[in-house]
């Protein structure tokens, strides 16, 4: 059976390579501050519980910091080309953050309504692993997406 500890590993791989996928984003005004963002959520996933209350209060401070510098940025190429120049690349920072969104929003809405989901008196998810389902779900969503 898949347990908490290797949903939270398979997310924080996730959010890990959204942060090396972010750096690597030359278009992104804030690609850094994106990276920097996304690879605190990949820590607290891969090692939250190993870290103590004030190091996990720490990490969460920091991505409030992060997001208030603003996370997501702008092309360096801001005015747009004409229609006969090449396509504009936009940055990718803007829609990691909204892969990163998936997650919590369908473990939200997964854990609301799997447990109520019976398929000939029996209910389709251990009622103990709801969350975890939908949190794996979440995760497997934000992957194909």
């Amino acid at each position: 059976m898949i347990g908490l500890d290797a949903v939270y590993a398979f997310a924080g791989l996730l959010f890990a390579g959204f942060a090396v996928y972010s750096a690597a984003d030359r278009a992104a005004g804030r690609r850094l501050a994106t990276s920097a963002f996304f690879a605190l959520i990949a820590a607290s996933f891969l090692f939250g519980d190993r870290l103590g209350d004030l190091d996990n209060g720490l990490l969460a401070l920091s991505l409030v910091g992060l997001a208030m510098v603003g996370v997501g940025g702008t092309s360096r190429a801001s005015a747009p080309q004409d229609a006969a120049g090449p396509p504009i690349r936009r940055p990718a920072g803007d829609r990691l953050f909204a892969l990163a969104l998936v997650v919590p929003v369908v473990a939200l809405v997964g854990a609301l309504t799997l447990k109520r989901l019976v398929v000939g008196g029996v209910a389709l998810v251990d009622p103990k692993q709801v969350t975890v389902v939908a949190l794996a779900v979440g995760v497997l969503a934000a992957l194909a997406a």
